[in-house]
């Protein structure tokens, strides 16, 4: 994601470091932070239906707000939203928290979506044609969902590691390359390159799981410890 004079810039304000440059004229040290801020945007929103209990008491409502998103999606596309969100631009905005919330409403409407090959075909054909425009979430944002529901649901595969290794590799495999970029090994030719950092991200991935997302993920359902199993303060003085 090489960032161009003019051009509109993510809220991250420094993609380069020190004025280092690789071989090819890459500047960018890790453009794949520039996610980060959306995501943590559209993980709060989807906390704040958690803690507002929409997410239990109302799915109608999440399916709302997913045409509500989706129809601000529209009005982005034709130019009819004069203003972007502060640090964060609106197409991106948009596409990330749409996708988040077809997801949260197919967890929850889960009982009812049938899950066919002809739908997933006919969703396939709307997807692919709506690669044809600017922005395909326009058309397909829905169908591209089903397919993904599909995918999970029928497709033969599963296998569930117990490590999961895709956003440590999604971060680090950047700096990997572009370290590599700087040593030399792009003279080794495309294929060596791949596979040398593609195991050194890997093994960076793995690192980040063992020592950072674990743990982090283990965290998820515990209480406060100043909490009981009902949510209510202890008494200072338990009676024996």
């Amino acid at each position: 994601m090489a960032v161009r004079a003019g051009e509109r810039r993510p809220a991250v304000l420094q993609y380069e470091i020190a004025g280092i440059t690789a071989g090819n004229g890459e500047t960018v040290f890790d453009g794949s932070l520039w996610t980060l801020q959306y995501e943590a945007f559209c993980y709060a929103v989807v906390g704040l239906l958690g803690v507002t209990a929409v997410l239990r008491r109302s799915r109608w409502g999440v399916l709302a707000l997913c045409a509500a998103v989706w129809v601000a999606v529209l009005l982005e596309h034709a130019g009819l939203v004069p203003f972007d969100v502060p640090l964060l631009a609106n197409d991106q905005l948009l596409r990330f928290l749409l996708v988040f919330l077809l997801g949260a409403a197919a967890f929850l409407f889960a009982d009812v979506v049938p899950v066919r090959g002809l739908w997933a075909l006919l969703s396939a054909a709307v997807v692919l044609a709506g690669s044809f425009l600017p922005d395909y979430r326009v058309v397909g944002a829905l169908c591209f969902a089903y397919l993904c529901v599909y995918g999970m649901v029928r497709l033969p595969l599963r296998w569930t590691p117990s490590w999961d290794l895709s956003y440590g590799l999604y971060v680090y495999h950047w700096p990997v390359q572009l370290l590599l970029l700087l040593s030399g090994a792009g003279t080794l030719g495309p294929v060596p390159f791949v596979l040398i950092s593609l195991a050194l991200a890997l093994a960076l991935a793995a690192l980040s799981w063992v020592t950072v997302e674990g743990p982090a993920l283990r965290l998820k359902d515990a209480r406060p410890p100043v909490l009981g199993s009902s949510g209510t303060a202890p008494p200072r003085h338990p009676q024996p």
